[in-house]
C-alpha cells in the first residue's frame, strides 16, 4: 500500500412494464447506434438558433464557483463489488472526519468516479451500484496512464490492484536478437535479469506517466492512496505465489506447443503485462517524479483473512476472471480451457509450495484491501484535510451534461458542438483580460440500463473534452449543487418517466383500450398523458435548478406539435395506430391475447410550446430565453423512405416491445407495419413536414 499526498508547492422477465428508456444497444443494424441519423438531422436543423442563444446569454465570468463537493476517484475499477464497498468505506471515513472537525458546517457533497479503460464492462458496473447510495456516481472510460479529469478537480484517488498491469510490454522483449527476448515463458519470474529489468523499466515509465496525470488532476493537499501487489525489498520475483502459477503457465503452453497444438512462436510472442514492484522502487520513483510527498508505504500479510490452505480452484477462477481477455488474444479457446485445466492440476502438485510462499508479506486480490482498510482509513484520518480542500477548489472548467445520451453519435456531435461555440464566446468574453484556456468536462447521462459500453468504446478519439458517463434518471438530481453549466437534452424528454396509472384501470373513463399511445383517444386518455408529462417535467427542472450554477444554459430539443394541433394529424400517430391495429390483428388470430395489448402503452408525450412554457413558468427555477419549432426534415423533398423511417423507429422502442410481447410478434409487427406505411407514404410524408420539433433554451435564474 501507498499513500501520497499532492503538494501543489512541489509541483423477458416477471415484470411487464414497458422499460421507457433502453434503446437497442450494441453497434448491430437495428441498433440506435446505427438508426438515428434522423434526430441528428432534426438538430443540425435548430443548431443555428441554439449557437445564437448561447452567444447571448452564457457568461463566462459569472460561471466559476467554488464547490462543497468532494471528488473522488477509484481508477482501474474493473467491474465487481469490491470498488464500490472501497469507494463507499472511503467516503465514510472522509465524511466522518468531516463532521467531527467542523460540527457546525453543512456536510459536503460526494461524487465518485469510477474509472478503467473504454473496453471495461460498465454495464455490469453500473448495475452493481447501490440505488440507496449517499454519492453522486459516474464513470470516466480511459488510461490512467494519462489525463482524465481537468486540471485541480479531483480531491482524493484510489486505484486498487491496477497499477502492476503494465500499460504495454517493452518492444525489446519481442527482439529474438534481443538478450530481453523471453523463450518459453510467459512472465519475468525465473527469467533472465534482462527480462526483469525490461519490465521494472516499464513500470517506472508508467508510474512516473500516472503520478504526472494526477498532479495535474488533483487539488493542492489532496490525496492519493494505491495497493499493488507487491513484494519484499531484495526477495527474488520466484519466490512469490503467483510466479509458481506463471511459470507454469509457461511450461503448460509449451508442452502444447510441443504436442502441435499451438506454435513455439505464440508462446514466445505472448508475456503477461504484470510486474509486482518493491517498497523501496515505489519510494524512489516517487521522489523522482517530484509531484507528491510519501505519507505511507508498506507491506502487508494478506494471509491473515484466510483459515487453512489455498483453494486452488477458486484462486485459478479468481485469476482467470481477470485475465481471460488476454490469452484469448492470442489463442483460441479451446487452447485456453486446457491450460487452465492443466494448470489447476499441476498447481495442487506443488499445493505445499504454493502454501509456504503464500506466508509472505505481499499482497493479493480483494483480500489485501480488508486486511490494509485500517491503515487506509488511519492515513486518511490524519493527513487529508477536508475543509480546506473544499475551499481550494476553484476550477477553470466549464461542466455540460446530456441527459438522455443514449448510445448512438448524436450526443458527441451536440457536445462537439457546444463546446466550439463556447469556446468562441469565452475568446471574445475573457482572453483579453485571462491567457487560460478553459478545459470542459462532458457527462453523458441516462438510465442505467444504457449501453455505456458501446457509448464508451465509440467515443471520438480526438475528442478536445474529458468523458464521463452517469447512471441515473433525469427526473432525479443526479449532480452534486452548482456543478453544472450547460444541460443538454435531445429526444428524451418526451420519453415519460412512466405509464400514467389510470391506464391500466378499467374502470376509468382513460383506461387506453385497443389503443398503445393516446392519438385517436378520449380526452380522458390524453389528459392522463399530459398531466404526467407536466410532473415529470416539474421533476427534470427541480433536479437541474439544484445541480446548475446561477447563470447556466439548459438546452432542450424535443419532438412537438403547434399548440391547438391534434397529436392524431403528425406522421408518427399514424405509425403507432398502426401498431396498435397489426397487434389486436395479432390478438384476434390468438397469437398474443387482448389482454396484452391493452396492457401495453407506449410512455411518449409529445408537448405543445404552450404546455411546456407553463410548466417551466410554474417551476420558477428558469427563464425562457428561447423557444419555437421547427420542420425537422426539411430535406423530405420526395416519399419518405419507410424501411429506414421504422429501423430507425424500432432501435428506440424495440426493448420496450420485446419486455411485452414475444419477440417473433415484435418481429412480424414491424415487417406489417412496412408494408401497411407504404400504403400511406403520401400522407405520411405530408404531416413530417409539418413544424414538430421543439427547440428551447433556458436559462438558471
Amino acid at each position: 500500500m501507498a499513500t501520497l499526498k499532492f503538494d501543489s508547492v512541489s509541483t423477458n422477465g416477471e415484470d411487464k412494464k414497458p422499460d421507457p428508456v433502453r434503446v437497442n444497444g450494441g453497434d448491430g443494424n437495428l441498433s440506435y447506434n446505427k438508426n438515428s441519423c434522423y434526430q441528428r438531422l432534426s438538430l443540425n436543423v435548430v443548431r443555428e438558433k441554439m449557437v445564437d442563444a448561447i452567444t447571448r446569454k452564457l457568461d463566462l465570468k459569472k460561471l466559476s464557483s467554488t464547490s462543497n463537493t468532494i471528488h473522488l476517484a477509484d481508477m482501474g475499477c474493473a467491474v465487481g463489488p469490491n470498488t464500490v464497498i472501497t469507494m463507499q468505506d472511503i467516503m465514510q471515513v472522509i465524511k466522518n472526519k468531516y463532521q467531527s472537525e467542523c460540527p457546525d458546517s453543512k456536510n459536503p457533497e460526494f461524487q465518485i468516479f469510477f474509472n478503467d479503460k473504454s473496453s471495461n464492462d460498465f454495464n455490469t458496473l453500473f448495475s452493481c451500484i447501490p440505488e440507496d447510495r449517499q454519492y453522486f456516481a459516474a464513470a470516466v472510460p480511459g488510461s490512467f496512464h494519462n489525463r482524465l479529469f481537468p486540471e485541480a478537480f479531483l480531491h482524493f484517488v484510489h486505484s486498487a490492484y491496477a497499477l502492476h498491469w503494465l500499460s504495454g510490454m517493452p518492444e525489446e522483449m519481442q527482439d529474438e536478437n534481443s538478450p530481453a527476448f523471453n523463450r518459453g515463458r510467459v512472465h519475468y519470474s525465473s527469467a533472465p535479469e534482462e527480462v526483469e529489468n525490461a519490465y521494472a523499466s516499464q513500470f517506472d515509465k508508467d508510474l512516473d506517466n500516472f503520478l504526472n496525470a494526477r498532479a495535474k488532476e488533483i487539488v493542492s493537499g489532496g490525496m492519493v492512496v494505491f495497493i499493488v501487489p507487491g513484494i519484499p525489498d531484495g526477495m527474488p520475483c520466484s519466490h512469490l505465489t503467483n510466479s509458481i502459477m506463471y511459470e507454469l503457465m509457461g511450461d503448460i503452453f509449451m508442452d502444447l506447443a510441443k504436442e502441435g497444438s499451438i506454435s513455439e512462436a505464440q508462446v514466445n510472442s505472448f508475456n503477461l503485462p504484470i510486474y509486482s514492484p518493491y517498497p523501496e522502487q515505489i519510494g524512489q520513483l516517487v521522489e523522482k517524479n517530484g509531484h507528491f510527498m510519501v505519507e505511507t508505504i508498506e507491506l502487508t500479510d494478506p494471509t491473515s483473512c484466510y483459515k487453512g490452505e489455498i483453494d486452488i480452484k477458486m484462486w485459478t477462477k479468481h485469476v482467470r476472471a481477470a485475465m481471460d481477455g488476454m490469452f484469448l488474444k492470442y489463442f483460441e479457446i479451446g487452447i485456453v480451457d486446457e491450460m487452465f485445466d492443466r494448470l489447476v492440476q499441476r498447481l495442487f502438485e506443488v499445493s505445499d509450495l504454493v502454501n509456504s510462499t503464500h506466508k509472505d508479506k505481499t499482497m493479493m486480490l480483494r483480500s489485501a484491501i480488508n486486511v490494509s482498510k485500517k491503515e487506509v482509513d488511519d492515513a486518511i484520518t490524519r493527513k487529508l484535510d477536508v475543509k480546506a480542500l473544499l475551499s481550494s477548489t476553484f476550477s477553470n472548467t466549464i461542466r455540460i451534461a446530456d441527459c438522455g445520451c443514449a448510445v448512438g453519435p448524436n450526443t458527441f456531435y451536440a457536445m462537439q458542438d457546444l463546446i466550439e461555440t463556447i469556446k468562441h464566446i469565452y475568446q471574445s468574453q475573457c482572453l483579453s483580460t485571462s491567457q487560460t484556456l478553459l478545459e470542459f468536462q462532458v457527462f453523458f447521462a441516462d438510465q442505467p440500463s444504457n449501453d455505456y459500453n458501446t457509448l464508451f468504446t465509440s467515443l471520438p478519439q480526438d475528442r478536445q473534452y474529458f468523458a464521463a458517463g452517469v447512471p441515473g434518471s433525469f427526473h432525479q438530481q443526479m449532480f452534486p449543487e452548482s456543478f453544472l453549466h450547460v444541460v443538454h437534452s435531445s429526444y428524451a424528454l418526451h420519453w415519460l418517466s412512466k405509464v400514467p396509472d389510470v391506464l391500466m384501470d378499467k374502470n376509468s373513463p382513460a383506461y387506453n383500450k385497443g389503443r398503445i399511445l393516446y392519438p385517436f383517444g378520449p380526452v380522458e386518455v390524453v389528459n392522463a398523458y399530459a398531466s404526467q408529462f407536466a410532473k415529470d417535467l416539474d421533476r427534470f427542472l427541480s433536479a437541474r435548478a439544484k445541480e446548475m450554477v446561477k447563470g447556466g444554459l439548459l438546452i432542450v430539443t424535443k419532438p412537438s406539435i403547434p399548440d391547438g394541433m391534434p397529436y392524431s394529424q403528425t406522421a408518427n400517430a399514424y405509425v403507432y395506430d398502426c401498431m396498435a391495429t397489426i397487434l389486436y390483428n395479432m390478438a384476434k388470430e390468438g397469437l398474443i391475447s387482448e389482454a396484452q395489448v391493452d396492457a401495453f402503452n407506449l410512455p411518449l408525450y409529445f408537448c405543445p410550446p404552450g404546455e411546456f412554457s407553463a410548466v417551466v413558468e410554474k417551476n420558477g427555477n428558469f427563464s425562457i430565453e428561447v423557444i419555437g419549432l421547427t420542420n425537422p426534415s426539411p430535406w423530405v423533398k420526395d416519399r419518405i423512405d419507410i424501411a429506414e423511417y421504422i429501423k430507425h423507429i424500432r432501435a428506440a422502442k424495440e426493448g420496450m416491445l420485446n419486455k411485452h410481447f414475444p419477440s417473433e410478434i415484435t418481429d412480424a409487427m414491424f415487417k406489417e407495419l412496412v408494408e401497411r406505411l407504404e400504403v400511406i407514404n403520401d400522407k405520411l410524408t405530408s404531416c413530417y413536414r409539418e413544424k414538430i420539433h421543439l427547440y428551447t433554451v433556458l436559462q438558471r435564474k
